[in-house]
């Protein structure tokens, strides 16, 4: 049974309050293998006033506290000199490298939120639709035209996947909301088959080829991403990872259901071109609840 080369450095954001302060504590995790010594930041819904930072350290676990902050957050993991993601494929830590970054955005108030490949193309939207600083209606739209797109068969995208490691075996990936996501998501990680570090190369070709808001492995249409493309056909390419993840990983419900294409893309179109129309902006709230700082979490590298 060979390796499932999947998405190890997804993460698992959870909001919520504490005590008489009211504080809310962000804590992110790695969900689907260790990600060690990688920098996670929170920002303001301008993507650009830092919340706060935290480390992943070697355990792969932060907690933040964005104080009485309320709105649209943004979540980015960031790679470094020493950081490092468990990938499937190589069965090994591989390198996070500096520049790799991967993105969410969420509002506060959401319970839990996972950071994936599937999040940052809802960020990469949001940036090519000029929409910074966001609302909540715009977070929800993005969000969900990327599920509706990639993720038929989720009820969200910033749903927590079932983890996924060198002990997943046949029958382990359950017919439910968190064993469907691991399922896709190993399915994106299978189409990088042959790069060094898999999982981060389909990455890297899907930050470049989303901004268009087509999935089809060109930048803005024209050449594409890498030669050879990781991909041609992105959701026939994708669907037969999908069985095949299955096949070897789900229970017999989970492999019915993704034999009869309920799970996965439904069509290559990301594109969010009308979310600025129908949504009323949100008022930001007040600059409370940071640190003050800046520095943006970017939009142009991965």
């Amino acid at each position: 049974m060979r390796f499932i080369k999947l998405f190890s450095f997804a993460f698992v954001v959870a909001f919520f309050s504490i005590g008489a302060s009211h504080a809310d504590l962000i804590s992110a995790t790695p969900n689907l293998g260790v990600v060690t010594n990688a920098t996670v930041k929170f920002f303001r819904s301008d993507g650009q006033t830092l919340l706060a930072t935290r480390d992943t350290g070697s355990s792969g676990i932060v907690t933040a506290d964005i104080g009485a902050y309320r709105g649209p957050v943004v979540v980015v993991v960031e790679g470094d000199g020493n950081a490092m993601y468990f990938d499937e494929a190589a069965g090994t830590l591989v390198r996070f490298p500096a520049g790799s970054k991967m993105f969410a955005i969420a509002c506060t108030g959401v319970q839990t939120i996972a950071i994936t490949p599937l999040t940052d193309i809802a960020y990469r939207q949001a940036l090519a639709q000029n929409l910074f600083p966001l609302s909540c209606c715009e977070v929800r739209e993005l969000n969900a035209i990327v599920a509706n797109a990639l993720a038929r068969g989720l009820l969200s995208i910033l749903s927590v996947p079932t983890t996924f490691d060198e002990n997943t075996t046949g029958g382990s990936l359950q017919n439910n909301e968190a064993g469907r996501y691991a399922v896709l998501l190993a399915a994106l990680a299978r189409l990088g088959e042959g790069e060094s570090s898999p999982a981060l190369a389909v990455l890297k070709v899907l930050q470049q080829d989303a901004p268009d808001g087509r999935i089809d492995g060109r930048i803005n249409g024209g050449r594409f991403v890498t030669r050879p493309p990781l991909y041609r056909n992105f959701t026939l390419a994708l669907r037969r990872e999908i069985k095949a993840v299955a096949a070897d990983y789900g229970t017999p419900a989970l492999k019915a259901f993704t034999r009869q294409n309920r799970l996965g893309p439904a069509s290559a179109n990301v594109n969010a071109r009308g979310v600025k129309n129908r949504c009323r902006r949100d008022v930001p709230p007040p600059v409370t609840g940071g640190t003050g700082d800046t520095g943006g979490a970017g939009g142009g590298g991965f």
